[in-house]
């Protein structure tokens, strides 16, 4: 059964009759004038579809589609600029060409039938500030969401494709995660936007003409290693452009005239690497040359010892003192290791030893003087 307003009087409510599975907009019954006395409709179970344009221009507050309806024309919700909430019907696969453009709903939560989303479906829905897309959803169309309010956008992995100037013009907009199964960013897609910040996929082959143009608060935006096409006017306005890798030779073509901060992550990775790789090796040179130092000194007491004994007192109590001196210097530096100090003690307690012996002879060398007279 097909209902087409036939009897419409300018009232403010209807009541769909049940068994009607049909509703056929007919201009000569419901013309725009009189719509805007309507603002409210109830749809029965048996609902299949709405024709194109039905509602548009009319005074809906409130629409619950029920579950039964699996198709709406385009147009269909267009300019009701008191329309606040919308419940979609969970056996929908598609929201038509401007299907709510020019409304005032405030949020939306797309059901998980939805695969796609039409051309300007929710274009100049200033009010919108939230909308919630399901992992079913596998293409948006052009200009979706063309000077929304929206805020914040999450974009489900399951979509392969977004539009041509899908978010451009959306100004409130700041925070965006994109699909990881995207391969292309479409013409002026965030074009005076207010994004902050953003993350474009390594899944991404191509970004179109004038893509992030007029983003005049897009502080930092990191880039994939996998582009193969840029347009032309996308980076006019980026404070920071980070990149995980060195720039391929389209990077760096379209990277040429960016006078703004660059930063290429795997380049200060390695950077850090290098400077702590230095760090190790100046210590191990360190090390070295104090054992090289102490083998020397180990040897120039050994000559002073055997080639003048008597006074080796003196010398031996000197280089000793020179050497309490030393280890205590060797202590306070941090850039010694252990080993260096240990061989530092044996050379201690090697000259004491032999100040010892000297002791000794020159005792005996006495005594045997004095039983000779």
């Amino acid at each position: 059964m097909t209902y087409n307003f036939q009897h419409y009087q300018g009232e403010s409510e209807i009541f769909v009759p049940i068994g009607t599975t049909k509703i056929h907009n007919i201009y000569g019954y419901f013309k725009y004038a009189s719509r805007k006395n309507l603002n409210t409709i109830i749809f029965p179970n048996t609902l299949q579809e709405i024709d194109s344009n039905t509602f548009a221009h009319s005074g809906l507050e409130i629409i619950r589609l029920p579950d039964s309806v699996t198709y709406i024309g385009h147009r269909c919700f267009e300019n009701c600029e008191n329309l606040s909430r919308v419940t979609l019907s969970n056996s929908m696969n598609k929201l038509p060409y401007s299907c709510f453009g020019h409304s005032g709903i405030t949020d939306l939560f797309v059901p998980w039938s939805v695969e796609e989303i039409d051309d300007n479906c929710f274009q100049f829905c200033k009010q919108l500030t939230s909308i919630t897309l399901p992992d079913s959803l596998k293409k948006i169309g052009n200009e979706c969401f063309y000077n929304s309010g929206l805020t914040e956008i999450i974009i489900p992995d399951s979509v392969e494709e977004i539009g041509k100037g899908c978010f451009e013009n959306c100004k409130e907009l700041e925070i965006i995660t994109l699909s990881k199964s995207l391969t292309k960013l479409s013409d002026y897609c965030f074009a005076n936007s207010g994004i902050t910040e953003l993350i474009v996929p390594e899944s991404v082959e191509e970004i179109g003409k004038y893509c992030f143009s007029e983003c005049e608060h897009l502080g930092q935006l990191t880039l994939p290693n996998t582009l193969k096409k840029i347009g032309i006017g996308n980076f006019t306005h980026v404070d920071t452009i980070i990149l995980q890798t060195a720039p391929n030779e389209i990077l760096k073509k379209s990277l040429r005239k960016f006078k703004r901060k660059l930063i290429i992550l795997d380049a200060i990775d390695k950077t850090i690497d290098e400077s702590i790789s230095d760090e190790i090796i100046s210590d191990e040179i360190i090390s070295d040359e104090i054992i090289s130092d102490e083998t020397i000194s180990d040897e120039t007491n050994s000559d002073e010892t055997n080639s003048d004994e008597t006074n080796s007192d003196e010398t031996n109590s000197d280089e000793t003192n020179s050497n309490e001196t030393n280890s205590n210097e060797t202590n306070s530096d941090k850039t010694i290791v252990k080993e260096p100090l240990i061989k530092r003690k044996l050379m201690c307690s090697k000259i004491a030893f032999n100040t010892l012996l000297n002791t000794i002879l020159i005792i005996l060398f006495i005594v045997v003087i004095i039983m000779t007279e």
